[in-house]
C-alpha cells in the first residue's frame, strides 16, 4: 500500500465530523492534505480474461459505530461484492476503538482497497474507501466544495480491471444540507461530464432521487439510476438516498440487484450484477 498526502494533525471537529471548533468547514486544498492510501496500481492486461460476473456494492458502513467492525465484516461477506464503494469509515479514531478498519475489512475479506480522508477526527481520520478484488489501475480523491456544508466533502475516482476492461467506479457522500449537497453532485457533474461507457458512480447522495443535485448528475452524466428500476426502496429511514448510477452500457448489462436493510449500519446495502 502507497500512503500519500499525511498532513499536520489539525484541530478535530467538536461534532461527529462536522465543523471545526471555530465553525468553519476544511477548504478543499485542506482535504487535499489529508491521507491517501492507495493499493499497487497496474495497467489493464489486454491478455487476461474477464469475470463473467462483476458484483459492485455499496454502503454508509456509519463506521461500524451501529454494531462492530465484525458486524460489517459480516454483511460485506454475505454480500460478496468484487467491489465495494464505502463511505464514513475510520483509521485510528478513539470512538472507534483506534482500528484501521479499512485494513482489518481487507485482510478478512481478501480485498485491496483505496482510501481517502476526508477529514481529521477524533484522533484519526474519517473517510471513504473502495475496496476491490479486481486489479486497481489508478485511484485518486475529488475534492467537492465544502463551503457551507456540515463537513468536508470528498469522492473517490478508481479504475479496476475486469479482465482487458476498465471500469471507472465513483464512490461518492454528499452533504446533507440542501445548497452543499446540490453543489457537492453538480461540481461532480461537471468534474465527470457526459459518460462515454463503463462508470458507475455510487454512494450515500443523502438526497431523494427528485432533488435538484441528483437530477443534475444523472442528466449531466447520462448515467441510469438503477434501482429506480430494480427496487426502489427506501435505503435509510424510509428514504431512497443511497444510489447506484450507470452507464448505459453497464445499465444494460444489470441481472440482479437488491437492497439490503440490516443491523449493522443505518443505511441498506445496495448490490448489482453485471453480466460481463
Amino acid at each position: 500500500m502507497l500512503l500519500l498526502g499525511c498532513g499536520s494533525p489539525e484541530t478535530e471537529p467538536a461534532s461527529d465530523a462536522g465543523s471545526t471548533e471555530d465553525g468553519s468547514a476544511d477548504t478543499a486544498a485542506d482535504i487535499d492534505d489529508r491521507p491517501l492510501i492507495l493499493p499497487e496500481l497496474a495497467a489493464c492486461d489486454p491478455a487476461s480474461s474477464p469475470p463473467t460476473r462483476l458484483r459492485v456494492a455499496t454502503w454508509n458502513m456509519g463506521a461500524a459505530r451501529g454494531s462492530s467492525i465484525e458486524g460489517v465484516r459480516d454483511q460485506l461477506a454475505v454480500a460478496d461484492a468484487d467491489v465495494v464503494l464505502i463511505q464514513e469509515i475510520e483509521i485510528g479514531a478513539r470512538r472507534t476503538d483506534e482500528i484501521d478498519q479499512p485494513a482489518v475489512l481487507a485482510e478478512a475479506l481478501a480485498y485491496d482497497f483505496a482510501f481517502a480522508a476526508a477529514l481529521k477526527f477524533d484522533g484519526g481520520d474519517f473517510g471513504m474507501a473502495v475496496f476491490s478484488r479486481l486489479p486497481f489501475q489508478s485511484a485518486r480523491r475529488i475534492a467537492l466544495d465544502s463551503s457551507n456544508a456540515y463537513e468536508p466533502r470528498i469522492a473517490i475516482d478508481a479504475t479496476v480491471c475486469a479482465g482487458p476492461r476498465a471500469l471507472r467506479m465513483i464512490d461518492v457522500h454528499a452533504d446533507f444540507m440542501p445548497d452543499a449537497n446540490t453543489r457537492n453532485l453538480e461540481e461532480l457533474a461537471d468534474e465527470l461530464g457526459p459518460v462515454e461507457s463503463d462508470l458507475v458512480i455510487a454512494g450515500d447522495f443523502n438526497a431523494d432521487p427528485s432533488a435538484e443535485g441528483v437530477r443534475t448528475l444523472v442528466n449531466a452524466s447520462g448515467t441510469v439510476d438503477l434501482f429506480a428500476e430494480l427496487d426502489p426502496s427506501p435505503t435509510r429511514e424510509g428514504d431512497r438516498i443511497d444510489f447506484v448510477l450507470a452507464s448505459p452500457d453497464l445499465a444494460q448489462a444489470v441481472t440482479a440487484g437488491e437492497v439490503v436493510p440490516n443491523e449493522a449500519s443505518d443505511h441498506a446495502l445496495l448490490w448489482v450484477d453485471f453480466s460481463l
